[in-house]
């Protein structure tokens, strides 16, 4: 199907219009995509078409933003911007967010610790699980190293966020607290169970109380599998493209994040990097993690890339939310593929984002 391209001024009349009939259908207005951004007016977006016309995916949209609004939208054969996919790791924002919120809001303390909260969590100073944080929960350096394609518990229906981090306590931990970074499901697991402890509610009802509805996204963004029980804190939730926008721009307006420096915060500074993505560690990248998310850098990390962050989380099915901090923009690849023969969804993606972010800055830059 061929490429459809949504300039500004085009999205500036079809948002016009879709406030309008929402007004006129008696709809809330906060249920659309935010409203296009002028700025750009005469800007041309050929080049960044041509990216995504190559990208070897069948159904792709791609959305780019600012607190303006929406500057650029382009869907390449059929990817609606309201149904809902899995978005596997780009979960890992959302629950980044989440206990940002709550530390934010002093329900919970970045120092906090799961003995805190689990009864069944040792204190016992001679155990290094004692030693474990809510920071290194979040930035994947508490030590419990479980893989990203881990069985058990985390794919069971019928377990539960508290019974799958009593799991993964009970594995036991393959490096000390602080010591590496290991990218798996534990860590945030564990995080899950603590938080629902500290707040008597469930883990998926809690994003969408301290994150989704302050953003006003859709009730299709929420944590469901393996199931709303069990939600899997690292990788469980299901999206739209709309609503990964509309977040994104809540974030850059400040309404979801207090501290951006702190959010942005590279939390790895002192870590071995031990297991990471393909995505994140190879073909020129040199990406650190802050809470829930990458910071992303080309070439040898470096203070540079941790003082004027590009921050994201890509899944495995090749969706990506990102924002340039410095530059005050945001993007959405929304893609759903399988990893299928030689084709690995996360890593084109990836290639995708770093082919058009020159791209987006060159056309932001010489708009200023």
């Amino acid at each position: 199907m061929p490429t459809r391209n949504r300039v500004s001024l085009l999205l500036l009349g079809l948002a016009t219009g879709m406030v309008s009939a929402c007004a006129a259908s008696g709809e809330a207005a906060s249920s659309q995509m935010p409203a296009a951004s002028s700025l750009p007016a005469a800007t041309e977006w050929r080049d960044v078409d041509a990216a995504i016309e190559a990208a070897p995916f069948e159904n792709i949209r791609v959305i780019i933003g600012t607190t303006d609004g929406i500057l650029y939208e382009n869907e390449k054969g059929n990817l609606p911007r309201d149904e809902a996919y899995f978005i596997a790791s780009a979960s890992k924002m959302l629950t980044g967010l989440t206990f940002t919120r709550l530390v934010e809001e002093g329900v919970m303390s970045w120092d906090d610790q799961p003995q805190d909260y689990l009864d069944w969590w040792t204190k016992d100073p001679a155990d290094p699980r004692s030693d474990v944080t809510l920071s290194q929960l979040l930035a994947f350096t508490s030590g419990f190293n479980d893989g990203a394609e881990s069985r058990g518990c985390i794919r069971d229906r019928k377990s539960s966020v508290d019974s799958c981090a009593m799991e993964f306590y009970n594995k036991g931990q393959g490096t000390a607290p602080g010591e590496a970074f290991f990218y798996g499901p534990a860590h945030m697991q564990i995080a899950a169970a603590m938080a629902e402890q500290a707040t008597g509610k469930a883990y998926h009802q809690l994003f969408r109380e301290t994150v989704a509805r302050p953003a006003g996204l859709s009730a299709k963004t929420q944590f469901i599998a393996p199931s709303p029980q069990n939600a899997r804190a690292s990788g469980g939730a299901r999206s739209t493209a709309e609503d990964s926008a509309r977040l994104l721009q809540s974030i850059l307006e400040g309404k979801i994040v207090t501290d951006l420096y702190d959010w942005t915060k590279d939390r790895t500074a002192d870590a071995r990097f031990e297991v990471r993505p393909v995505t994140a560690g190879t073909e020129g990248l040199d990406w650190h993690y802050a809470h829930g998310m990458w910071v992303e850098c080309d070439g040898t990390f470096t203070e540079s890339c941790a003082q004027a962050p590009i921050v994201s989380s890509p899944g495995a099915f090749g969706w990506i939310p990102w924002i340039d901090m410095e530059r005050g923009y945001y993007g959405v690849i929304a893609i759903q593929e399988r990893p299928k023969g030689g084709l690995r969804p996360a890593t084109e993606s990836v290639k995708l984002e770093q082919a058009i972010q020159p791209l987006i800055e060159r056309k932001l830059d010489a708009a200023r």
